[in-house]
């Protein structure tokens, strides 16, 4: 008899929220953690105190939604101190803190949690419950022990561009400058700040860059070691390589040189965490394309 899937496996992806938040939450109580110590280990060597983060998140954020933020947190600790109902008691300071875990930015709650959990021997299970998490409530990320959240992509996205990445630079001659570039790039969108996400695009970009070189030193075809993604391709062209292939493989180049590659002069470059995933992803396929491309 065939098993009907359950509600979770039939919802819509969640991303963060409220209930992927408590999930995760509660895997770092089941550790040991407060919540003041899991906000202690996130503002540590960061941020001085409450007030020092609400004014860290000017410019990062509306200012109403900053002030309905520090208000909501407030509240949080008055009525810890005064409760309403002979619930289970929680004090002020970890009430507080619950409060601004819940409801902080995504990439500050990610943060968090990555710095929590290394702390603790066991790492290697709660990190596994997390992925779990993730991949049930279609949040776009895994969850390594020493690195913390991950991006993959939707399920779509992680089977047909990430995972093959992630295998082509185990390849040892992608081991360099291809990883490096490829796992900097993973871990700038994880962290997720705008200085961050302008450096997922460029990293991402330059990983593809350094992919074209290896193939190109590895089918021994000659090109200046200063060139431009551009002059890389058509070398691999002049080598063979199909041109129909171009945009697959140029497909980060734009928007790293308007987003992520060049000064930005007045204003600094905006580029949003969907544009970064996407970025990631398409120089996913690229790298995996040109792995195939290795004699």
């Amino acid at each position: 008899m065939q098993v009907a899937e359950d509600t979770a496996a039939l919802r819509p992806a969640t991303g963060l929220d409220a209930g992927a938040r408590q999930l995760i939450l509660q895997v770092a109580f089941e550790l040991g953690a407060s919540p003041s110590q899991i906000l202690g280990v996130f503002f540590r060597d960061r941020f001085g105190s409450y007030e020092d983060y609400f004014a860290a998140l000017n410019g990062l954020a509306d200012e109403g939604s900053i002030w309905h933020l520090k208000r909501q947190v407030d509240s949080a600790g008055i009525d810890a101190q005064f409760p309403a109902t002979l619930g289970p008691s929680i004090s002020p300071d970890d009430a507080r803190a619950l409060r601004l875990l819940m409801l902080m930015p995504a990439r500050d709650f990610r943060t968090a949690i990555s710095d929590l959990v290394p702390l603790y021997e066991r790492a290697s299970e709660p990190a596994d419950r997390i992925t779990n998490i993730c991949r049930a409530r279609g949040i776009p990320y895994e969850f390594d022990h020493t690195h913390g959240f991950q991006f993959t992509g939707d399920a779509e996205v992680e089977a047909r561009a990430i995972r093959p990445a992630l295998s082509a630079i185990s390849d040892a001659r992608f081991a360099g400058g291809v990883k490096s570039n490829f796992d900097s790039a993973r871990e700038e969108l994880a962290e997720g700040t705008p200085a961050a996400l302008s450096k997922c695009v460029h990293q991402a970009a330059c990983a593809v860059e350094s992919a074209m070189k290896v193939v190109l030193d590895h089918r021994k075809v000659a090109y200046d070691e200063h060139a431009t993604a551009q002059p890389l391709f058509d070398a691999l062209v002049g080598d063979g390589i199909p041109r129909h292939m171009e945009k697959i493989v140029l497909s980060a180049m734009t928007p790293r040189n308007r987003r992520g590659g060049h000064g930005p002069g007045a204003v600094p470059h905006d580029v949003s965490e969907q544009e970064a995933q996407t970025v990631l992803a398409s120089s996913a396929v690229a790298i995996a394309y040109l792995h195939t491309l290795l004699p």
